[in-house]
C-alpha cells in the first residue's frame, strides 16, 4: 500500500523565454522548479499538488498551477529525462467566479477558502522507479486580482507553488542515505599576523582581522568564515553581515550552508560545516587545503587579508564528471536580519535556473557602502556568480561556481579535472555624479546615497522594497532619481543597467507587488516615471523599442482612468467610502484611499508627462498627444476636487459618496506640490500651513523623519486597527502618522521649491543627521522604516526602500548634484 514518502526538496527559481500572446513581444518567463530527493529508491504510485497560499492575500487567492513537467536524471548523459507533462485543469473559483470588488475581502476569502479546501491535485506515474524528480511548473491560470499580489502573470509562476507537492508510493528495502559528517580541519603551522593598519583577535570561535574598513573572521575548525563586515567611511567595518548562527542549522535544508564551500547532489548534502581538510595560516594568509566532503570532489582555498580588500585564490579539482544541483566552490551567506545585503548585478537570463549574474558584481548593503565581486584571473570562461535569497530565512546567498552553465534540459555538472579563480572582494561605494567644483556630501548623504543598491533581487526582478522581496512597482520611481545621477563604479555594473532590467521586466507583464491596476491605480505611472528617467539618461534608444509593447499598454492604461467628467483619474473597484474596509488605491496600501486619490493623481500627471515623452521618441505622435491632453485635464482639475479650502493643503482622497478624507498627509502633498499640480501661490500656501501645524505638533526637527500624516485617521478609513485589534491608539505608528524617512522625498523638494529656503535647510540638516545615525535603515524585520514619534520602530520591513530615497533631494539641497531641466520628465512631456 503506498503513502506518503519523505523527501528532502530543493527549490530554485527559472527563467523560461516564451511569447507573450498579448503583448506579442518575447519576455523571460519565472518558473518554480523543486527537485524532489527521496535518499533511496522508491515506486512512486502519484504526486499530489494541494493549493497553497503564497504571495497572494488581501484576499487570499490559492496558488492555481496550469502546466507541470515532471523528469528524472540520465545519469549517463547528465540530462533532464521528461517522464511526464501535464496540464492542470483551472478551477473557475480562483479565477474569480461568483466574485465581485464590491464584496468585503472577508467576503471574498470565505468563497475562495472553497478552492483550497477541494481535495488535492493527483497526477498518476503509475509506479515510476526512481530516487528522486525533478518538477517544475512553468505556468498558471488566471487567478483573482487582490492587493497583496506579489507574482501576477500567469507566466510568473509563484516561488513555492509546489511546497505542498507529495510523493506517494512505497520505499525499497534498501537502506536509506546517511547525513555526511566529516572530522574538523587538522590543524597546520597558525602563526597570524595583522597587516598594517589591521588589528588580530584570537577568539574561541575565529581568527578575526578588524580594520576600520574591512573585517573578516575565519574558523579553525572548518572552511568557513564567521565573520565579514565593512565600511566605505570607515567606522562600522565590525558589524558582522554573515550567517553564521546554528540555530539556522534546523533550516540549512532551505539554504544549503553557510559561508564556504557547497555541494548539494541528489543524494547528498554539504555544506561547509561538514567540510574537512587542513587549516594553516602565515601571516595575513588562510589556507585550507584539501577541503571534501564528498569522494571525488577536492578544494582549496587561500585568503589574503589586506585593511581593504579580501583576495581569494580557488582550487577545484574533480576525479571525473559530477552531476549536482548546487556547486559554489566558495559562497557568501548573509543575514539578512544584520542589515539588506544584495547583489548589484544585472542577471544574464540565461534559459535555466535564475540568479546567474554578470561579473563584475557588487554586495551592496544599507549604509557602509559595497564589496565588489570581481575574478580577476580564471583557468577558463567557467567562473560564475550564482545568487538565490530565501525570505523565509531571513537569509540571501551567492557563491563562485567553477562549472559551465547547463542548458535548461542539462544537469549542473562539475567538470572533471582541475578548476581556478582569484576572486577580489575589496571595499568600494557607489556615489553621486556629481559635477566639477559641487559640494561635498554630508556624513548621512555619503553613507546612505548607494543604499537603494541593497535592495537589488537580480533573481527575483531587479530593485525591491527590500532585500528579499519582489518587483514592487509602486515602489520604483524614487530610486531612479538615485540613479539616474550615480556614477558607474570601476569595478561593478552599470546603475542604470539595474534601472533597465528592473523597469523593462515590470512593463512587460512582468509580475511584482502592485500588478493588479484596477487596485494599485500608482503601479503604471512609477514605472512610466522610471521610464522617463531611462530616457533622460541618453541611452535609451534600444531599451525602448524592447519594451515599447509595455510602454504602451501602461499609458493606455493610465489615460483610461482619467473620467471625462472630473477630469481626473478615478478608480473605479475602491469607493474609498468610509467603512468600506478596503485597502489603498496606493502604495500606502493600509489606508482606505479610493476613488479620487489625490497620491495617484498627482503620479499619473508625472506619469503621463513622461509617457507624452517616451511616446514621440518611439513616433507614436497621436499617441503622445493623448498623453498630454490626460495629463492637462488633471492638472486644470486637481485642486478644485482635492485642495482643502479649509486646510490650504492636498486632502488624501475624495470618495464615491463626495467626501473628503484630509489627514495633512505629507507624502501625498510632496508630490502633489514638487510635481507642479498646485498654481504657486496655493503651493506656497500648502507648504506654510503643513510646516506651521509640523510646528505646533513639536516636530520642527525632523532628524527621525516626517510623519506620513500629521492627523490620527479616523478608524473607519483605514485597516490597522482591524489587523492589529489594540486599547492604544493606531496613531504614531505605520501608515498612521508614523515618522518615516519616506515621506520627505517629495516634500524636502516642495518646501525647497515653494517654501521658505531656510526651512528646507534645516530639513535637509535634520534628515543628513538621521541617515548619519542609521534611523532609515535596519535589518529585516527590525522594523525601522517607520518610528513612533518617541523613536521606537513600529514598521516590519527594517529597511524600504523608499525610505532611503530622499537622499536624491537632499543631495540637490547640498549642492552635491544638479537636477534635471525639466526635473520630472523628458523635453517634450
Amino acid at each position: 500500500m503506498s503513502h506518503a514518502l519523505k523527501d528532502f526538496s530543493v527549490t530554485h527559481g527559472g527563467v523560461k523565454p516564451l511569447r507573450h500572446p498579448r503583448l506579442n513581444a518575447q519576455i523571460n518567463g519565472q518558473t518554480a522548479i523543486r527537485y524532489m530527493r527521496f535518499l533511496q529508491p522508491v515506486t512512486i504510485e502519484r504526486l499530489e499538488l494541494s493549493r497553497n497560499i503564497y504571495g497572494r492575500h488581501v484576499p487570499n487567492v490559492p496558488t492555481h498551477a496550469a502546466h507541470l513537467l515532471i523528469s528524472t536524471l540520465d545519469r549517463a548523459t547528465h540530462r533532464w529525462n521528461l517522464v511526464k507533462e501535464v496540464d492542470l485543469p483551472p478551477d473557475p473559483i480562483i479565477s474569480g467566479e461568483g466574485l465581485s470588488q464590491s464584496m468585503s475581502p472577508d467576503e471574498m476569502n470565505a468563497k475562495l477558502q472553497a478552492a483550497l479546501a477541494k481535495p488535492p491535485q493527483t497526477i498518476d506515474l503509475g509506479g515510476l522507479e526512481t530516487d528522486h524528480l525533478r518538477v517544475e511548473c512553468d505556468r498558471e491560470h488566471p487567478v483573482w486580482p487582490n492587493h497583496g499580489e506579489c507574482n501576477g502573470s500567469p507566466y510568473f509562476v509563484p516561488f513555492g507553488i509546489l511546497h505542498p507537492l507529495t510523493a506517494f508510493g512505497t520505499p525499497s528495502a534498501e537502506p536509506t542515505a546517511k547525513p555526511l559528517y566529516s572530522p574538523i580541519l587538522r590543524t597546520r603551522q597558525i602563526r597570524p599576523r595583522a597587516p598594517r593598519g589591521m588589528k588580530l583577535h584570537d577568539r574561541p570561535e575565529m581568527l578575526l582581522f578588524e580594520g576600520r574598513r574591512l573585517s573578516v573572521g575565519f574558523s579553525l575548525r572548518r572552511p568557513m568564515l564567521m565573520h565579514l563586515g565593512w565600511d566605505a567611511s570607515g567606522t562600522l567595518a565590525g558589524r558582522n553581515r554573515l550567517l553564521a548562527s546554528k540555530p539556522m542549522l534546523n533550516n540549512i535544508n532551505g539554504i544549503g550552508g553557510f559561508t564556504g564551500p557547497l555541494l548539494r547532489t541528489l543524494r547528498a548534502e554539504a555544506g561547509s560545516h561538514v567540510w574537512t581538510g587542513e587549516v594553516e595560516v602565515r601571516g595575513n594568509q588562510v589556507f585550507y587545503r584539501r577541503l571534501r566532503a564528498l569522494p571525488g570532489v577536492t578544494i582549496d582555498l587561500a585568503f589574503t587579508v589586506e585593511p581593504d580588500r579580501l583576495l581569494v585564490d580557488i582550487t577545484q579539482r574533480c576525479d571525473r564528471d559530477t552531476p549536482v544541483i548546487e556547486a559554489e566552490a566558495f559562497r557568501l551567506a548573509w543575514d539578512i536580519t544584520a542589515g539588506p545585503t544584495a547583489a548589484a548585478a544585472p542577471p544574464t537570463l540565461l534559459p535555466g535556473r535564475n540568479g546567474d549574474v554578470r561579473l563584475p558584481a557588487l554586495w551592496a548593503a544599507d549604509g557602509i557602502g559595497c564589496l565588489s565581486f570581481e575574478v580577476t584571473s580564471r583557468t577558463s570562461d567557467e567562473a560564475r556568480l550564482q545568487v538565490e535569497s530565501f525570505q523565509a530565512f531571513k537569509a540571501l546567498t551567492g557563491g563562485l561556481v567553477l562549472a559551465p552553465r547547463p542548458g535548461p534540459d542539462a544537469c549542473l555538472t562539475l567538470p572533471a579535472g582541475t578548476r581556478r579563480a582569484e576572486l577580489h572582494l575589496a571595499v568600494t561605494e557607489f556615489e553621486p555624479d556629481s559635477p566639477r567644483r559641487s559640494r561635498r556630501p554630508g556624513p548621512g548623504l555619503r553613507r546612505h546615497w548607494g543604499s537603494i543598491y541593497a535592495c537589488f533581487r537580480p533573481e527575483y526582478g531587479g530593485f525591491s522594497n527590500h532585500a528579499a522581496s519582489v518587483n514592487c512597482h509602486v515602489s520604483q520611481a524614487p530610486p531612479s532619481e538615485i540613479v539616474l545621477h550615480t556614477r558607474r563604479p570601476k569595478a561593478g555594473p552599470d546603475p542604470l543597467d539595474l534601472l533597465k532590467f528592473t523597469i523593462g521586466r515590470a512593463l512587460m507583464d512582468g509580475g511584482g507587488y502592485g500588478y493588479w491596476r484596477n487596485l494599485y491605480l500608482d503601479s503604471d505611472p512609477h514605472l512610466l516615471c522610471a521610464a522617463g528617467r531611462i530616457h533622460q539618461s541618453g541611452d535609451s534608444a534600444d531599451w525602448l523599442r524592447e519594451t515599447e509593447p509595455g510602454l504602451i499598454e501602461a499609458a493606455d492604461r493610465v489615460i483610461k482612468t482619467v473620467d471625462r467628467d472630473t477630469g481626473l483619474v478615478v478608480c473605479h473597484d475602491l469607493s474609498g467610502n468610509s467603512g468600506s474596509y478596503r485597502w489603498s488605491s496606493n502604495a500606502a496600501d493600509v489606508i482606505g484611499f479610493g476613488h479620487i486619490d489625490a497620491y495617484v493623481n498627482a503620479w499619473s500627471y508625472r506619469g503621463l508627462r513622461n509617457t507624452a515623452a517616451l511616446m514621440a521618441a518611439l513616433g507614436h505622435d497621436e499617441r503622445a498627444a493623448r498623453c498630454r491632453d490626460a495629463a492637462a485635464s488633471i492638472r486644470a482639475a486637481y485642486a478644485t476636487h482635492l485642495l482643502n479650502p479649509e486646510t490650504g493643503w492636498v486632502a488624501g482622497w475624495r470618495s464615491r459618496d463626495g467626501e473628503l478624507h484630509d489627514y495633512a498627509f505629507i507624502f501625498v502633498n510632496g508630490p502633489a506640490i514638487a510635481f507642479g499640480l498646485l498654481d504657486p501661490p496655493a503651493a506656497r500656501k500648502a507648504v506654510k500651513n503643513l510646516e506651521r501645524l509640523r510646528d505646533k505638533l513639536g516636530l520642527a526637527r525632523a532628524r527621525m523623519g516626517l510623519p506620513c500624516g500629521l492627523l490620527p485617521i479616523r478608524t473607519e478609513d483605514h485597516m490597522l486597527p482591524r489587523i492589529i485589534p489594540s486599547m492604544h491608539p493606531s496613531f504614531e505608528n505605520y501608515c498612521d502618522g508614523s515618522l518615516a524617512g519616506s515621506s520627505p522625498m517629495y516634500y524636502l523638494r516642495a518646501v525647497s521649491l515653494y517654501g521658505e529656503k531656510r526651512r528646507a535647510r534645516q530639513l535637509a540638516a535634520d534628515l543628513d543627521e538621521g541617515f548619519a545615525a542609521g534611523m532609515f535603515s535596519g535589518g529585516m524585520g527590525g522594523g525601522q522604516e517607520f518610528r513612533s514619534w518617541e523613536g521606537m520602530p513600529t514598521g516590519y520591513e527594517g529597511t524600504l526602500i523608499v525610505s532611503v530615497c530622499p537622499v536624491y533631494a537632499l543631495a540637490i539641497e547640498q549642492g552635491v548634484i544638479q537636477p534635471k531641466s525639466p526635473e520630472w520628465w523628458p523635453e517634450g512631456g
